[in-house]
């Protein structure tokens, strides 16, 4: 009895080695896909002052971002999960995609300013401000609602209101991908690496 068990457990362990091993499905992305929806040409300025321009690719992936460095809640949320995200990526991955954070609320999200809240999440990121009505023209080509703060007579401002979701422009800058407020850092990373990989979301 003991012969034939080892013999059936022998058995087992063989056909277990021989099995081919399943191919990895597509990947599941976080994202939605998205556009495709091309960046006008418009020059804004980077934090070190020098022109910067979304419709000339610098690397095979941008992710983009409307927000403002004095917005309470979701810009901080969704700067922080990608700051992360980055964590998560090799140098050579990292060396392929481009953060860019392009304020609503230039009035007050000067070079430096921008510069020292971006530091919070990544050095790398990149910040750009401009005239309000570029800004805006820039986030309609994308299908990204902004809408810039405006003084008011007593001094303050309107509080500027401005889309949620974040956007990826692949190498020749089409847009191609979305991801909402709610994205973990750990599914950011995920669906780079997929992205950088040629797969994109449906």
């Amino acid at each position: 009895m003991k012969k034939l068990v080892v013999a059936v457990l022998a058995a087992m362990v063989l056909s277990a080695c021989g099995t081919t091993p399943q191919a990895a499905g597509p990947h599941q992305f976080t994202a939605s896909g998205y556009g495709p929806y091309t960046p006008a040409a418009v020059t804004l300025t980077d934090t070190a002052g020098a022109p910067y321009g979304l419709a000339t690719p610098t690397t095979p992936l941008t992710l983009v971002f409307f927000g403002y460095t004095n917005c309470p809640d979701e810009c901080p949320a969704m700067m922080s999960q990608v700051g992360s995200a980055f964590s998560r990526l090799s140098a050579a991955q990292i060396a392929k995609v481009t953060m860019v954070f392009v304020t609503t609320d230039p009035a007050r999200d000067s070079g430096p300013v921008e510069r020292r809240w971006l530091d919070r999440y990544d050095p790398r990121f990149v910040g750009l401000t401009g005239p309000i009505d570029q800004i805006i023209k820039l986030s309609s080509s994308l299908k990204l609602y902004v809408k810039g703060a405006t003084r008011l007579p007593s001094g303050g401002y309107d509080v500027p209101t401005h889309a949620t979701n974040l956007v990826a422009l692949n190498a020749q800058h089409v847009a191609v991908a979305e991801w909402s407020l709610g994205t973990t850092s750990r599914q950011f990373a995920s669906d780079i690496q997929a992205l950088l990989n040629g797969s994109v979301p449906e």
